[in-house]
């Protein structure tokens, strides 16, 4: 099938799979925390996420080369580039609902 559109290239695949990999390390945590109602590991979600947003700023830079360097397409980079936003948005919201439901938890149990 021709889509007239060029694809990811191999590296904003690896790129993405690695990202990948750690938003479900984070979200793995983040149920496991919601299933036993236990938040002691709140934190080390957090320096987790801290730790994901740099790596993104990081492939983020490396995109903004490969568009300087005209090593992808437009509909590609656009693609790549909101995939990395929505995705940093998504685990931004992820602290919001721990602390709603920790919050949550603690005033039932009063």
């Amino acid at each position: 099938i021709n889509n007239n559109h060029e694809g990811f290239t191999k590296d904003q695949v690896e790129d993405l799979m690695y990202i990948n990999g750690e938003v479900a390390r984070i979200f793995d945590r983040i149920n496991v925390m919601l299933r036993s109602n236990d938040f002691m590991d709140i934190e080390q979600v957090l320096r987790m996420r801290d730790k994901l947003f740099v790596d993104l700023d990081e492939v983020m830079k490396k995109q903004l080369r490969r568009i300087k360097s005209k090593a992808t397409s437009t509909k590609a980079s656009m693609l790549y580039l909101n995939i990395l936003t929505e995705t940093k948005t998504m685990v931004l919201q992820s602290r919001n609902l721990l602390k709603s439901q920790k919050f949550f938890i603690e005033y039932r149990s009063k």
